[in-house]
């Protein structure tokens, strides 16, 4: 969490968590995905600063409650485009020991 929310502090959050979201994805990622994961890194930084802001006003809370849903979705759609498909080989492995059966 970062303990300042300045320009420097939002380039170095946003690169951290930008190499973090490519190594679970595995390392490419599509334009979609790259949407997909600036909103999230976007949605964590304004949930951060209001967190860290100590305001907790109705309109503060609501906010921070819309990032969340934000976020959840955004990390939905996410994981279901990354999710791994099976290799061929195992995929044919299974067809032949169907056959031989």
């Amino acid at each position: 969490m970062p303990r300042r929310f300045g320009r420097v502090s939002r380039q170095r959050f946003v690169r951290d968590r930008w190499r973090r979201w490519l190594r679970h994805v595995g390392g490419t990622v599509t334009d979609d995905q790259a949407v997909v994961i600036r909103a999230l890194i976007d949605s964590e930084w304004d949930s951060l600063r209001l967190a860290a802001g100590g305001d907790m006003s109705r309109d503060a809370v609501d906010a921070r409650i819309r990032l969340r849903g934000d976020m959840r979705r955004a990390l939905r759609s996410l994981c279901k485009a990354a999710a791994p498909t099976p290799p061929l080989s195992s995929s044919l492995a299974g067809v032949r020991r169907a056959r031989r059966a």
